[in-house]
């Protein structure tokens, strides 16, 4: 089957077959949805799927008019697709889409007004980087419904778009943003003053026990990896490059189109697996915030919206010293801002070291090796930034950044004993005791 990018004037040009016959152009971009094109000219959006029970194909309307653009071909598709997977014939599916057709209201709250509504009323509880994240998510994965009113995005076409996407955690991503987004919408009052929408059909993931089991991941720098991929790191500044950013402008917000030179995505590697900080962390740190005489640093845009101070080891500071000859606002600097995100750099060190890893993988890391150099509970999950839930942790124990130097050190270290940096500590013999 030929494919092409279906666009409206696209499938005008498509060339007819020979007469009596047809031919399938399927969507470069909608996998399952085709464009039907007889030899008399006449053209059609269908959907064709071979499955255990036979080849479904429906047709969904004429194709290259405005009765149904391209987009809505594609949301219908999917919708198709997914009550296909589900088990559903030719007919039910056919009878579902043209129920869903039958229902467009006119004036109806869409999902992208719910979307924008709930963006207004949380934006002193998101971060900028959440908002990016969920319009991002809204854009790529929702994109066909931000113009379908809310109360038409039923359970099936719920169950569709879940079963559409093929990351299962980024099917569960996008579903808890779709449940937040219908329980926003249900404050919404129609002019009856009712709910515009009286259920969230999100909980029918939960009612059929269809969320998928994600683990979390537990990838971490092995004892036996660190001498080399210590090593590459260092290696960056002597072979580097200026690397282009592959982020699509996520990472660190206001940063230009070149990154930063290799010497400093070394250091940032290296300040990332000693301090546990999350990328955005260090990669925003600014001098103003860096306490050299103090020997500490305070990061200002954290995850739980909480300051976190952290004290410098013996190496950091160095670090830092050697930072600091650079100037400029930020620690970890850009072309004309902060750092962002090193993916090449990365892959550099990736591939000298035989080390997979990425930037979150430093941060569990450090955590791990801090837990087993068993530093106290509270003084861990003050190094993580992490909250604690329990009573004596909220309001009793106070973790001063004093308490935290010497942990901090320890796992210092750790880490460059481990990575060949500094010699392993001496070992000594223990007195034998004699017998009384």
């Amino acid at each position: 089957m030929p494919s092409a990018r279906l666009t409206k004037t696209a499938i005008a040009a498509l060339k007819l077959p020979r007469s009596g016959n047809q031919v399938l152009y399927q969507d470069a971009e909608q996998d399952g949805l085709a464009v039907r094109v007889t030899s008399n000219g006449a053209r059609s959006f269908i959907v064709d799927r071979n499955t255990t029970r036979g080849r479904i194909r429906i047709t969904l309307g004429p194709a290259g008019t405005d009765e149904l653009t391209v987009p809505r071909a594609r949301e219908q598709a999917r919708i198709a697709l997914g009550l296909i997977g589900q088990g559903y014939t030719r007919e039910q599916v056919e009878e579902r889409l043209a129920r869903a057709e039958d229902r467009i209201p006119s004036g109806a709250v869409t999902l992208e007004q719910v979307f924008t509504r709930y963006l207004a009323r949380r934006r002193h509880k998101l971060s900028e980087r959440t908002r990016s994240d969920y319009r991002q998510l809204v854009d790529t994965h929702l994109a066909d419904w931000k113009a379908r009113p809310v109360e038409l995005l039923d359970e099936e076409a719920v169950l569709a778009k879940f079963h559409s996407i093929k990351s299962p955690s980024r099917a569960n991503y996008v579903m808890r943003l779709l449940r937040a987004l219908f329980r926003s919408a249900r404050r919404i009052k129609n002019d009856e003053g009712e709910p515009i929408i009286d259920a969230n059909p999100v909980d029918a993931l939960t009612d059929e026990d269809l969320w998928h089991d994600v683990p979390p991941r537990r990838d971490v720098i092995k004892l036996n990896e660190f001498s080399a991929w210590w090593k590459a790191v260092e290696g960056l500044a002597v072979n580097g490059e200026d690397v282009k950013r592959a982020d699509n402008g996520r990472f660190a917000e206001g940063t230009a189109a070149v990154n930063a030179r290799p010497e400093v995505v070394r250091d940032y590697l290296q300040f990332l697996l000693l301090t546990g900080l999350r990328r955005n962390e260090a990669a925003r740190l600014k001098w103003a915030d860096v306490d050299m005489a103090g020997r500490m640093f305070t990061v200002t845009q954290t995850k739980n919206r909480q300051p976190h101070t952290l004290p410098l080891s013996d190496y950091l500071l160095e670090l830092l010293q050697r930072r600091e000859a650079d100037g400029g606002e930020y620690v970890f600097p850009g072309e004309s801002g902060p750092l962002a995100e090193p993916k090449r750099q990365i892959e550099k060190v990736t591939a000298a070291s035989s080390v997979v890893f990425t930037a979150h993988t430093l941060r569990r890391t450090f955590a791990t090796i801090a837990e087993s150099l068993d530093i106290p509970y509270y003084a861990l999950k003050r190094l993580l930034n992490h909250r604690v839930a329990d009573v004596t942790g909220q309001h009793y124990t106070v973790i001063t950044v004093e308490r935290l130097r010497e942990p901090m050190q320890k796992v210092t270290d750790f880490i460059l004993k481990a990575a060949g940096v500094r010699e392993s500590a001496p070992v000594v013999a223990s007195k034998s005791r004699r017998r009384v």
